[in-house]
């Protein structure tokens, strides 16, 4: 398997847990991943606006990359740039979330 398609395996998975912790359903399962759920709202509130908007169409709304350029008015080669931008800032603002904070 390429590194390229194995980068984009890692992605589309990262991108459909983001939106499960986002998107639970079940009541059993809203305490577990209430903390989750918010560290991913925080973190998508800290994206560009053009990243959050492209990431929140494709992965919450359900369009495809051709879709989400052609609600955006964007080229498609620059939405796929924001979704794939953006899905790394998310990978590195949670892992910031999770370090241990100092205290002084």
């Amino acid at each position: 398997m390429s590194q390229q398609r194995r980068h984009n395996l890692y992605m589309e998975s990262a991108a459909d847990r983001i939106a499960e912790l986002v998107h639970q359903d079940s009541p059993d399962e809203q305490p577990i991943y209430a903390e989750e759920s918010q560290e991913v709202q925080s973190a998508l509130g800290l994206l560009p606006t053009l990243q959050r908007q492209s990431l929140l169409l494709a992965f919450f709304d359900g369009l495809s990359h051709r879709e989400v350029s052609e609600r955006m008015g964007l080229p498609l080669g620059s939405v796929k740039t924001h979704i794939r931008s953006g899905l790394q800032k998310l990978k590195h603002l949670l892992a910031a979330f999770r370090e241990p904070q100092e205290y002084s």
